[in-house]
């Protein structure tokens, strides 16, 4: 049962950044070719998860994780919010005005 909690451990840990991430993505929108701070803190979380990335663009950002051989898996995000007012009460809701992740 010991490998068990471990991993449950490992889990919550991975929800906990993950959590605080999206809720500062949300609570900082930039509209789109405009997302400086978002890409940067993409490209950020991506080297500190040894990806090899690419900027992209202006404000894209791709990132490479090798794995050896085998399949290969791709998986693609936006970033760019919308120019909407946020009226959702949420703890994390934008601190832009007129701007939102909708």
């Amino acid at each position: 049962m010991g490998a068990t909690w471990e991993i449950l451990d490992s889990l919550q840990e991975q929800f906990q950044w993950q959590e605080a991430l999206y809720k500062d993505f949300h609570e900082h929108p930039e509209l789109g070719l405009a997302e400086y701070v978002t890409s940067a803190r993409v490209q950020a979380e991506q080297n500190a998860l040894k990806f090899e990335t690419h900027q992209i663009g202006g404000t894209g950002i791709a990132g490479v994780l090798h794995n050896g051989e085998g399949p290969v898996v791709l998986a693609r995000a936006d970033m760019d919010a919308l120019p909407v007012s946020e009226d959702t009460g949420l703890e994390y809701s934008s601190v832009v005005p007129g701007v939102m992740h909708a």
